[in-house]
């Protein structure tokens, strides 16, 4: 038998199928509790990764997702700031890049060639922050300094593990909503999907 002619083990919808993405996500929604607003337009999350799926069966398949991301905070500068500090910049983040993983399970839904298709996830993640910098500009700065910038690391008040489980129906795939504490990253990607998840900032 030719070579050319027998299947291949590997494909969307074969044994195995491993690709690699790239992308950004958006943060919207509030916190449960005060603190500090963000800026929604500039707040968001850049992100790379692999995944990796094994067949089970026609209908079962199991994977995992290892990824890098760098979630920024842009914080509002009003009078109900007070997280970190009360003081107003003109410009404030609070950056955090950290290692995240992800289990599922994957259960296929109707008929399908070698293309992912429909599917239903059930996931859970963890991820580390890696580390943590609170950055603000002050513009006109003192002892007549025309700007001052000041980056503070190793943020005693971040928590550094963040968790989550989800639930996801997904069909061709376009927008992947994952609940990050109260704020929600909407993620352009491969699927569509709603999670659960405690993350926390302060």
């Amino acid at each position: 038998m030719a070579a050319d002619t027998l299947r291949s083990n590997t494909g969307p919808n074969r044994t195995f199928f491993i690709h690699f993405y790239l992308g950004y996500a958006a943060v919207a929604g509030k916190f449960d509790g005060p603190g500090a607003e963000l800026r929604y337009g500039r707040s968001g999350e850049v992100f790379v990764g692999m995944r990796q799926k094994y067949r089970l069966s026609q209908t079962a398949a199991v994977g995992l997702d290892l990824r890098y991301a760098r979630l920024v905070y842009h914080l509002a500068q009003n009078d109900q700031k007070f997280l970190p500090t009360p003081d107003q910049h003109k410009r404030e983040t609070i950056a955090l890049p950290q290692a995240q993983v992800e289990v599922y399970g994957r259960l296929n839904i109707g008929r399908r060639g070698n293309v992912v298709g429909r599917y239903l996830d059930l996931t859970g993640w963890g991820g580390w922050i890696i580390s943590s910098a609170h950055h603000y500009v002050d513009k006109p700065g003192t002892n007549g300094a025309g700007l001052i910038e000041v980056t503070e690391r190793k943020l005693n008040y971040i928590n550094r593990w963040s968790y989550g489980v989800g639930l996801g129906w997904v069909r061709a795939a376009t927008l992947w909503l994952l609940a990050t504490g109260s704020p929600i990253a909407l993620r352009i990607w491969l699927m569509r999907r709603v999670t659960r998840s405690s993350h926390g900032w302060w």
